[in-house]
């Protein structure tokens, strides 16, 4: 009977080649899977992959559009209520859904509106009195000074801001009104009724700017706005 002479050794060397085959196989699989890796965080760093997932982030679920529109918010100062009156040509109102929150928006074009900045009262020696967050009558001092008196022997005032823009959006969520191509006029007045002829009145201050925001409600945003490129004009008798 023949014998293969040579099979240990041809054994031994195709172990060899298989082991080397499997080596090479694993190595260009680890490669492959890298450079797929590092393609796709490539692509998901690209301004348009960018692009993409902030549309993702803040989607536009719905959106109506009306004309003549007419809007007005209340907002409680204490027992008293301010108001934000907005008219406009036309707006559109939309749902949007930015994770994990959705929050709705209003947009006013060629708008007029008025904002009744803050509510409070003089006594008889000139001294002003503002509700506090307490809802209690108090001296606008710094701290506020609480006091105990008949409101019908106060005198009401208020400062309100009538102002026009070219466009202003008004967010439910924040509750704030962002105006651009803005006009306003700063006045002071008696009374806590709304004021309906403002231009009979001299103004404390006269104004521009090419945005501003419009801090409606909470006790603490009371007068407050920002704006940019704000151009002032003051009255003599007037202020901010």
């Amino acid at each position: 009977m023949n014998r293969f002479v040579y099979r240990g050794p041809f054994f031994f060397w195709l172990s060899i080649l298989l082991g080397l085959a499997v080596f090479f196989a694993v190595k260009a699989s680890m490669v492959s899977t890298n450079e797929a890796e590092a393609f796709r965080s490539l692509v998901e760093s690209s301004p348009m992959q960018i692009r993409k997932d902030r549309k993702k982030e803040m989607r536009e679920l719905t959106q109506q559009t009306r004309y003549l529109v007419s809007k007005q918010i209340h907002v409680a100062d204490g027992p008293l209520r301010r108001f934000v009156d907005i008219s406009a040509c036309s707006s559109k109102v939309r749902v949007v859904s930015k994770r994990p929150h959705m929050r709705v928006v209003e947009t006013f074009y060629d708008v007029k509106g008025v904002v009744q900045c803050e509510l409070f009262y003089v006594t008889a020696d000139g001294k002003e009195v503002v509700y506090n967050e307490d809802g209690k009558l108090a001296y606008r001092e710094r701290p506020l000074v609480e006091i105990q008196e008949d409101t019908t022997l106060l005198a009401p005032k208020q400062r309100f801001r009538y102002f026009t823009a070219n466009e202003a959006l008004y967010d439910f969520h924040t509750n704030q009104l962002l105006a651009s191509g803005v006009k306003f006029w700063t006045y002071l007045a008696d009374g806590h009724d709304r004021i309906l002829e403002p231009f009979t009145m001299v103004p404390e201050t006269v104004g521009q700017a090419s945005r501003m925001t419009f801090y409606v409600s909470g006790s603490r945003n009371k007068n407050n706005f920002s704006a940019e490129f704000l151009q002032l004009q003051f009255t003599p008798q007037g202020g901010i």
